[in-house]
């Protein structure tokens, strides 16, 4: 698989010594990131729409 061969291993990231991650951590680990950028995104906006008034 093209996309599975380019994507960093979840290891490149967080660096465990001999810890192996099952699928549903990685899931996890990437809907964490999701939510944090999500919630930047959020008050990034807040910010710009309080500055306009």
């Amino acid at each position: 698989m093209y996309i599975a061969s380019t994507t960093p291993s979840v290891r490149d990231f967080y660096p465990l010594e001999g810890q192996t991650f099952s699928n549903n951590n990685y899931h996890s680990i990437v809907a964490q990131h999701l939510n944090l950028i999500r919630l930047k995104m959020l008050n990034f906006k807040t910010l710009n729409n309080k500055k306009k008034f």
